[in-house]
C-alpha cells in the first residue's frame, strides 16, 4: 500500500531512535574465515591501550579491512539512519560480533583513503552530528549520501526525512506514487525558492533508469 508505505517512513526515525540498538548481519562464515572482526578487535584494543593506530599501509590487513568496507550493506540508504539514530548498532559477521564504533578505529589505520573510507567519514560525521543534537538539512544529507544505495530511488530522499529537520520544506509528505523526476524536479524548485542559491541544488548521484538523480 502506497500510502502506508509513506506514512511508515515518517516514523522510522522515532523506532530508531527508541530502540535499544541495531544488529546487522553482514555475511557469513567467508567473513569469519578472513578474520576481519579478529582484525577489528585487535586494532580497537591496541588504540584504547597506546592511544594510537598502527598504520595499515598494503598486505593482508589492508586488503581484508577494505574488503570489509566495501561491502554493500554500508552503501544501503537506510543504513544512514539505523547509524545515526540508534544508540549502538552491533555488526554480525558469521558467528563474530563487534561494533559500528571499533570498526571507525580500523577506518583511520588504513594509509590510502578510497571511495569506502570516505564514504564511511561521511556517515560518521552525520551519525556525530545526530548525537550531538546539532541539526541536520536535507542538502546537506543527500550530499553526503550521494553514493548510497536503495533498490527503490524515492528512498534515497524519503530514508533520510527521520533525521532532518527541513525536509517538509521540499516534500510536504512521502508520496512513493511520484514519479522520480517529477520528485527531484520539485525539490529543485523548493531549493531555489527557499535558498535563493543555486550552489545548493549541484549534488552527484547515481544513475537510475533514463533519469540521472539529481538534476
Amino acid at each position: 500500500d502506497v500510502d502506508e508505505r509513506g506514512q511508515q517512513v515518517l516514523r522510522m526515525g522515532a523506532v530508531y531512535r527508541r530502540g535499544e540498538g541495531t544488529v546487522a548481519w553482514v555475511g557469513g562464515r567467508a567473513y569469519e574465515d578472513e578474520g576481519v572482526v579478529d582484525l577489528i578487535e585487535k586494532i580497537a584494543a591496541k588504540a584504547e591501550d597506546e592511544g594510537s593506530r598502527r598504520r595499515i599501509r598494503h598486505g593482508r590487513d589492508f586488503e581484508t579491512l577494505t574488503h570489509f568496507l566495501m561491502h554493500p550493506y554500508w552503501y544501503r540508504v537506510w543504513f544512514i539512519q539505523e547509524l545515526a539514530l540508534s544508540r549502538e548498532i552491533v555488526i554480525l559477521a558469521g558467528r563474530k560480533q563487534t561494533t559500528w564504533d571499533k570498526i571507525q578505529e580500523g577506518v583511520p589505520c588504513l594509509k590510502r583513503k578510497s571511495s569506502a573510507t570516505l564514504h564511511l567519514d561521511d556517515l560518521e560525521k552525520l551519525r556525530r552530528d545526530a548525537r550531538e543534537s546539532k541539526p541536520i538539512r536535507l542538502l546537506e544529507a543527500l550530499f553526503r549520501s550521494w553514493v548510497a544505495l536503495a533498490s527503490d530511488s524515492h528512498d534515497r530522499i524519503f530514508a533520510l526525512f527521520g533525521l532532518t529537520y527541513d525536509d517538509s520544506i521540499y516534500v510536504s509528505h512521502p508520496n512513493y506514487s511520484t514519479p522520480v523526476a517529477d520528485l527531484w524536479q520539485a525539490m529543485t524548485v523548493s531549493a531555489l525558492g527557499w535558498t535563493k542559491d543555486l550552489d545548493t541544488i549541484v549534488f552527484l548521484g547515481n544513475d537510475s533508469g533514463d533519469f540521472k538523480e539529481p538534476t
